[in-house]
């Protein structure tokens, strides 16, 4: 059964804040792609493409 796109809606600080995260050189990969998953997520993408496999 295909699963469906979660949908998010962010606040604009709260969008600004996730993509200072994913821009910045010095936050950890692991946050941000947390946040690039949560940004997907609220622009209606499908992020289950981008987990790893196990």
């Amino acid at each position: 059964m295909p699963c469906q796109p979660l949908t998010i809606t962010l606040s604009d600080t709260d969008q600004q804040a996730l993509e200072k995260l994913v821009n910045r050189p010095s936050t950890p990969q692991q946050i941000a792609q947390r946040a690039r998953i949560v940004l997907k997520a609220a622009l209606g993408q499908n992020i289950f493409g981008m987990a790893p496999k196990p």
